[in-house]
């Protein structure tokens, strides 16, 4: 499959107790939230497991909002 290169385009498989489902990031909260548009165009606000990031409005929020915004620009 072909992405955009330099894009936002980040496909997730993410296993639940419940659902199975792709899509791609179309929003970066901050450092350790994403929202995923489904192929359904649903939108789902995903908190990454295992990453403590600063909120938006603490300090170094901005750029942990950043770094992860670099690595899904890799996708």
């Amino acid at each position: 499959m072909d992405l955009p290169r330099g894009s936002l385009f980040f496909f997730l498989i993410l296993i639940t107790s419940s659902s199975i489902f792709t899509g791609k990031v179309i929003y970066i909260s901050d450092g350790d939230t994403i929202t995923v548009l489904t192929k359904q165009k649903k939108q789902i606000k995903i908190r990454l497991e295992g990453i403590d990031c600063p909120e938006k409005n603490q300090a170094f929020g901005t750029k942990a909002k950043q770094a992860i915004s670099e690595l899904y620009k890799k996708k």
